[in-house]
């Protein structure tokens, strides 16, 4: 309420009415409310009637309803009081809700995990609003979203009077499987007045008497995976860096992996091909996200092509309330499944008058999808046209399980002598056939190989170039009788 408001009552004058009167007066009840609590109103000679006018006190704070009483407590002026009429009771309604108002806040409310322990918790702090008088029992229940868990379940907290917030905690304990895109459903379900007397405003639930709560990723039971479906493989060290994820992060895990498809079926024509260490564990504390382990692949002769995949053939250890899962969806991780492309060879030469000059590119790893090659020519000091036939974004294709393919660079047959020239062809892009499928890790360029440096050898007169080889030969000088002949090798 805001303001004040008036309230009068009247004193009335019997019989006579001579004379002018003072009446004076006085209220019993709570200071606090009234204005004023004492004093005198006057009745001119010939009235009968007096007016007490009292002003009720504008406040923030929710009430009871408080009981007044005005007496009359003598006259000044030769009137009397009447016994038995001086007195009038009187009461000012409650207002506001003066046992409150019982709601959830939502940034009030958590979920948390017990740093050793590990003991899940909903915390549920409920808030009194508006009025606190009295004592109140409020009921909370506690719901999963997820079906078969073993919640729902209540607890009650009272509220002794002058008290704004109390709080509760609920253990997630049992099998419970918490899953990260889930919720807890919180609900104010009672609230009772503990005093013994009836009261007109009993305390009630506001609009927030209910809320949900998501589970955040650390208290989330864990769902495990490989990071990506598919990695690469180092060139040089034919090792692969793979990783282990999960989507939340509750609880210690020990997952493990071994090499090969597992119960997946390998692509047809292909074996599994060969790692090292053939299998193992990885351990992920509490509040990890991810791990990550090394393994390397053995390229050998095999009987068909390779193909190199780790999977995981068990459902993750833990300690952890409610235990942990695989994701479905990627049971899988294949290394390099369609291949690392490159040249066999990054340096060749060839002679001229051999007229082409044959590179050979080949994918290592894997070989599991057709790709389109496409690669170039660069001119170096050997010139496009004049010393080879240039090739601009010509493309070369390796059907499923081919690992090679030639291509060939025409080399110029020309008259004149020249000294070593080079020129380079270089690999532009690799793509899955059809081009239309995504582009993923596997296939990619070797970047440490994607060129092949071509060197045209010195060459000579297509027609032969003549030299004096010269052998010491010493000869006597002829006279004008003899001639002497010695003989030169060309």
């Amino acid at each position: 309420m805001t303001g004040s408001r008036e309230v009068s009552f009247f004193v009335e004058r019997l019989e006579g009415n001579i004379g002018d009167q003072e009446i004076l007066w006085e209220i019993e009840g709570p200071t606090e409310d009234l204005v004023p609590m004492s004093g005198s109103t006057y009745m001119t000679d010939g009235s009968n009637i007096a007016t007490i006018r009292l002003n009720i006190l504008a406040d923030s704070l929710p009430e009871l309803t408080e009981m007044f009483t005005l007496h009359l407590r003598n006259v000044i002026g030769g009137a009397t009081l009447q016994p038995n009429l001086t007195s009038a009771v009187f009461s000012i309604l409650y207002n506001d809700d003066p046992h409150g108002v019982f709601g959830l806040q939502q940034n009030l409310q958590t979920i948390t995990v017990h740093p050793v322990t590990l003991l899940r918790t909903v915390n549920v702090i409920v808030t009194r609003a508006a009025g606190v008088v009295g004592s109140v029992r409020a009921t909370v229940g506690v719901a999963y979203s997820r079906s078969g868990s073993n919640f729902p379940t209540s607890q009650s907290v009272v509220f002794a009077g002058g008290q704004a917030e109390a709080s509760l905690s609920f253990d997630i304990l049992g099998d419970l499987f918490v899953d990260l895109d889930s919720y807890f459903v919180l609900a104010i379900s009672e609230v009772v007045y503990l005093g013994g007397e009836t009261v007109t405003s009993p305390p009630r639930i506001g609009e927030n008497g209910s809320m949900t709560i998501t589970v955040p990723e650390s208290a989330a039971n864990s769902y495990v995976s490989f990071s990506q479906p598919i990695y690469s493989i180092d060139a040089e060290s034919q090792e692969a860096e793979v990783g282990i994820t999960r989507r939340g992060l509750y609880g210690n895990l020990e997952v493990a992996w071994a090499q090969g498809y597992g119960d997946s079926t390998i692509p047809p024509q292909f074996i599994p091909g060969i790692i090292s260490p053939s299998h193992g564990r990885i351990y992920m504390g509490h509040g990890a996200r991810s791990a990550m382990f090394a393994v390397s692949v053995t390229l050998t002769d095999y009987s068909l092509p390779p193909l190199f995949a780790i999977h995981l053939p068990s459902q993750p250890v833990t300690t952890a309330l409610g235990g942990s899962r695989l994701e479905e969806n990627n049971p899988v991780a294949e290394l390099e499944p369609s291949g690392l492309v490159r040249f066999k060879s990054t340096t060749l030469s060839v002679h001229e008058n051999q007229g082409t000059v044959s590179a050979i590119i080949q994918r290592v790893f894997g070989s599991l999808n057709s790709i389109q090659i496409t690669y170039s020519t660069v001119s170096g000091t050997a010139e496009a046209d004049n010393d080879f036939i240039p090739i601009q974004s010509e493309t070369v294709v390796l059907t499923v399980g081919q690992s090679e393919v030639a291509i060939s660079v025409p080399v110029v047959i020309d008259p004149v002598s020249e000294k070593d020239e080079m020129f380079s062809i270089r690999l532009e892009r690799v793509l899955i056939l059809p081009t239309t499928l995504p582009t993923t890790i596997s296939p990619r360029l070797d970047t440490t190989a994607s060129q092949c440096n071509v060197t045209i050898l010195a060459n000579g007169d297509p027609y032969g170039l003549l030299d004096i080889i010269a052998n010491p030969t010493r000869v006597v000088e002829a006279n004008e009788n003899t001639v002497s002949q010695y003989e030169l090798t060309l």
